[in-house]
């Protein structure tokens, strides 16, 4: 798709036998968290190209696009609101200031001791580290007696551990693109989860049984949250929580859902490329005016097969 919008596409991963390698123009071996180096390659694509747009599809390469979006003037989420976003105690702090619906929740350290009675919410109860992604040393607790395992589990990969109340509800995923602080909605769909204490999810479709009016307010939590995040250009995606009529965010990231959720599913069910818009946006600025509550979806579906 990038390639369709006329760009020269020059593609980075760790893996050396990734798929797009045979399709981009260029390939380089670089790990997405390795920040020096990617810097490096962009200062020598910048010396024979005009550099116009940078797209990862995961949360480990979001520092070192954002250091290219801010050292080469590109439009793209800046570094200091994709440090906010993945730091979920400050994130939620200028969330809450925002009025933005969050869970409950607390932050301890790790010289913290802490016991389920000394919460001002119910199990069962999630507990994440604050700046980790992908789901690391997140563990879900029923109990008083798993706590202490949870968060020395989620010391393993942050200094600090949030504590949030778990909310029971049908798990909603929006995608969207900010452009100058307005957000242009690309997909909205279902995630449902497995039973507790994992909770991953199993299986999700489009086409929901959400009103019109509801997806215009997932949409809204969306682009307020992100605006409160800092992130103003780029793309965006929400994991919200729909219970008893009203959304709480669970979190707002600078980069759209996976590749099911975003190349697949909702191109399957609305004919809407949110993908490749942003490469056209790259290069001319501008997003198609169509919006996409005004289209009809068709009912698509993607399910885990587990052994």
């Amino acid at each position: 798709w990038a390639k369709e919008s006329g760009l020269y596409v020059i593609a980075t991963d760790i893996d050396q036998t990734a798929p797009g390698i045979a399709i981009a123009d260029e390939f380089h071996n670089i790990s997405g968290t390795d920040v020096d180096s990617l810097l490096g390659l962009a200062k020598t694509i910048s010396e024979k190209f005009t550099l116009v747009g940078v797209y990862c599809n995961s949360d480990f390469s979001l520092i070192a696009a954002a250091q290219i979006n801010q050292k080469y003037g590109l439009k793209g989420c800046p570094p200091d609101a994709v440090e906010i976003s993945i730091n979920k105690t400050k994130a939620k702090e200028l969330m809450l200031n925002s009025k933005i619906p969050l869970p409950s929740g607390i932050t301890i350290d790790e010289t913290s001791t802490i016991s389920g009675e000394s919460l001002d919410f119910k199990f069962p109860i999630i507990v994440k580290p604050i700046d980790s992604c992908g789901s690391q040393g997140v563990k879900y607790v029923h109990d008083h007696g798993g706590m202490q395992d949870a968060i020395e589990n989620a010391l393993n990969f942050s200094d600090k551990v949030l504590i949030e109340e778990f909310i029971l509800g049908e798990g909603i995923d929006t995608i969207g693109i900010m452009n100058n602080g307005k957000f242009y909605p690309y997909g909205l769909g279902v995630r449902v989860f497995s039973e507790l204490p994992f909770r991953f999810p199993i299986y999700g479709y489009a086409n929901t049984d959400l009103s019109r009016t509801q997806q215009e307010d997932a949409y809204r939590i969306t682009e307020e949250a992100a605006v409160a995040l800092g992130i103003i250009d780029g793309p965006v995606k929400a994991d919200l929580i729909f219970s008893e009529g009203d959304f709480t965010v669970i979190e707002v990231t600078p980069r759209f859902h996976g590749d099911v959720f975003t190349n697949k599913m909702i191109v399957y069910a609305t004919g809407v490329y949110a993908a490749k818009d942003l490469f056209n946006f790259f290069v001319t600025s501008k997003l198609p005016d169509t919006s996409i509550l005004d289209i009809e979806p068709k009912s698509v579906l993607w399910k885990g097969l587990f052994p």
